[in-house]
């Protein structure tokens, strides 16, 4: 698989481990589900939770799924032909022609173009939760009161 080869389909394809960052991602959005082929159902939007909540799910025999820090998350988007981004910590958008979800389609089928909750607060504020935008590739922070989707997280220890 080029543009994308550093991930690995695992547990019947629900995860996927990023043999980059060796991190565990759920292949869907938080409310779908992986049917062997695609992504189904709604996508849940959520208000940003506190940063150390761990969702203490079982999910594909692992447990203890977290939401990713930006940094983890940023890792995901791909701008300009299908490269990964590269971000300079500015929040800087894809620049140029880029795919719409910015995220590798063929890893995380049916991601919604929008926001993305992380688990870090805003500057340490914790009225604001920081997210990533597939929409267009970039981070920025909101008010925790905002509902935006969430893809979690499994570090590999």
């Amino acid at each position: 698989m080029t543009n994308g080869g550093h991930y690995q389909f695992i547990n019947e394809g629900q995860i996927v481990l990023d043999t980059k960052t060796q991190l565990l991602w759920m292949r869907c959005s938080l409310g779908m589900k992986w049917n062997g082929i695609d992504c189904i159902g709604m996508a849940k939007t959520y208000n940003w939770p506190d940063p150390e909540k761990n969702y203490n799910i079982e999910f594909s025999g692992y447990s203890n799924w977290r939401l990713p820090t930006k940094e983890e998350l940023q890792t995901l988007v791909m701008c300009s032909s299908a490269d990964p981004a590269i971000f300079p910590n500015n929040g800087d958008s894809c620049n140029g022609d880029y795919t719409k979800p910015t995220i590798f389609t063929l890893a995380f089928p049916d991601t919604v173009m929008d926001k993305y909750w992380t688990k870090d607060a805003w500057e340490g504020n914790y009225t604001y939760g920081n997210y990533v935008d597939f929409s267009r590739g970039y981070k920025d922070f909101e008010s925790s009161k905002a509902k935006h989707y969430v893809r979690l997280v499994h570090t590999v220890m």
